[in-house]
């Protein structure tokens, strides 16, 4: 009799799911991984985490793991810690130039079906290396809460414009492209470059800081970027602006778009300079002008090279055409041979003792 009441009790033990070895979840030992990094290989993915225990602040070493998919990848990676791997934290996912080249698309089916990393969740490019790198590097321990000081700091500190898989998922979907904020090691330190540029979710290329501001202004986030102008006696003065708004007009003659102005206003604060005359004050605000629109140009000069409406422009146009205008209007075919101009408007805060008294 009490050897069938033990076979009974083991056998609910077991159908309870019920052992002598307690879990990760049971002991309270949670590997929580914050930081996320996706590699191409020959075979399929190479996944990398940077990680933190629960209720401590001792890091863990960086956890990695390869598969044929995203999610054997991530299979795997929950073998790897000694405690239980939990990936809800996750809220950076580093993407090397390999992968993304292949496309993001894996990544992002991943977060869809499987759920365990939320879309909201922050994504970054690594030019010129692996996603491991940036995880498994000298700041791996930091990783996390580096991309997170960058994606809050903006003002040329960090980008002003980010992505999430929420807004990757949006623009595959619609065959559309998007910047990604892109970073490169400079040292030991992860550095933001830019934005790797993905349409349809692969990797057309890089712009650079100064083509990046161009985007920031064309999205309309162009805030605390910093202006020089040097005046005719070598005089420097520095402006900084203050927020800034973008307006497309296009141009349709007989049924046909002509071409699209592109205009941002701004308004700035001086951060550098003496007391300027009227004339000076008027060389100032011509040469930023003249630089805001470098900056625009520049990005729309590459967004029409790759062919790749990675500042959202065809609804800007959209929404100052017609209905019966936009209906002549592939926007697909057009856009990379549309004529484009940019313009600036800015308004500038001068500071009473800046403002020269003339006689």
């Amino acid at each position: 009799m009490k050897c069938y009441i033990i076979i009974m009790y083991m056998v609910l033990m077991l159908l309870t799911g019920c052992s002598g070895q307690q879990t990760g979840w049971q002991t309270g030992d949670v590997i929580l991984v914050r930081a996320i990094g996706v590699d191409r290989l020959d075979t399929g993915v190479r996944i990398s985490a940077a990680a933190g225990r629960s209720g401590s602040d001792v890091p863990v070493p960086a956890l990695q793991a390869d598969g044929v998919s995203v999610a054997d990848g991530v299979r795997e990676l929950g073998t790897k810690g000694d405690g239980f791997v939990h990936l809800g934290h996750a809220n950076q996912l580093l993407m090397g130039e390999a992968f993304v080249q292949d496309g993001a698309g894996p990544l992002l089916d991943f977060i869809a079906r499987d759920r365990q990393i939320g879309p909201g969740a922050r994504l970054w490019v690594l030019q010129g290396g692996t996603a491991e790198q940036g995880v498994a590097g000298d700041v791996a321990a930091d990783v996390s809460a580096r991309l997170e000081r960058l994606a809050e700091a903006g003002g040329g500190a960090g980008p002003e414009i980010e992505c999430t898989a929420t807004r990757l998922m949006s623009a595959m979907a619609r065959r559309g492209s998007v910047p990604v904020p892109a970073l490169r090691w400079e040292g030991d330190t992860l550095q933001p470059v830019g934005y790797a540029v993905l349409r349809q979710g692969r990797l057309v290329g890089f712009l650079d800081r100064e083509q990046s501001l161009g985007v920031e202004l064309l999205c309309g986030r162009g805030a605390n970027q910093v202006v020089t102008a040097t005046l005719s006696n070598g005089e420097r003065i520095g402006l900084r602006t203050k927020r800034t708004d973008v307006l497309c007009t296009p141009n349709i003659r007989n049924g046909r778009l002509q071409n699209v102005e592109v205009r941002c206003t701004a308004s700035l604060d001086v951060v550098q300079g003496g007391s300027l005359t009227t004339q000076q004050r008027q060389q100032v605000v011509q040469q930023v002008e003249l630089e805001l629109c470098r900056r625009m140009a520049g990005a729309l000069a590459f967004a029409q090279f790759w062919n790749a409406d990675f500042i959202d422009m065809e609804q800007m146009v959209r929404s100052g055409c017609s209905a019966r205008e936009w209906d002549g209007v592939d926007w697909d075919t057009e856009f990379r041979t549309l004529s484009l101009r940019a313009a600036a408007d800015i308004r500038v805060a001068w500071p009473p003792d800046m403002m020269e008294e003339e006689g």
